[in-house]
C-alpha cells in the first residue's frame, strides 16, 4: 500500500504536516467489496477537487473504474460535484448504485 494510504483504523500516527490535507473516504456496498475495506485515510495537498481524489482512488484501485462513474459522491454527508473543494480531515463518501426489491 502507497505510504500516502492507509486504512483508517491504522494505529499509524496521523501526520500533522503543513501543506498536507487528510481526508478520509468511506466506500460502501459493491465499493467495499471489491477493495475488501470500508475506510482508507489519503494525505493530499491542500485545493484538491472531488475529481482528483476519485481519480486517485480508481489508479489504487483500478477495479473501482467504472462503479465510480455510476456512484454518488458526498463530502460530510453532503452530495457534491466533482468540483466541490475538499478541506482538511474531510470525509468522502463513494455511494454505489443499489437494487433491491
Amino acid at each position: 500500500m502507497p505510504a500516502n494510504l492507509a486504512p483508517a483504523d491504522s494505529s499509524a500516527d496521523r501526520l500533522q504536516t503543513v501543506g498536507v490535507m487528510n481526508i478520509e473516504i468511506r466506500l460502501f456496498a459493491a465499493a467495499a467489496e471489491l477493495t475488501n475495506t470500508r475506510q482508507l485515510r489519503m494525505q493530499v495537498a491542500p485545493g484538491h477537487s472531488l475529481r482528483e481524489i476519485r481519480r486517485r482512488l480508481t489508479e489504487l484501485y483500478p477495479v473501482l473504474q467504472g462503479l465510480a462513474n455510476v456512484s454518488r459522491w458526498a463530502v460530510d454527508e453532503h452530495f457534491v460535484s466533482d468540483e466541490f473543494i475538499l478541506n482538511d480531515d474531510s470525509t468522502v463518501a463513494m455511494i454505489p448504485p443499489v437494487s433491491g426489491g
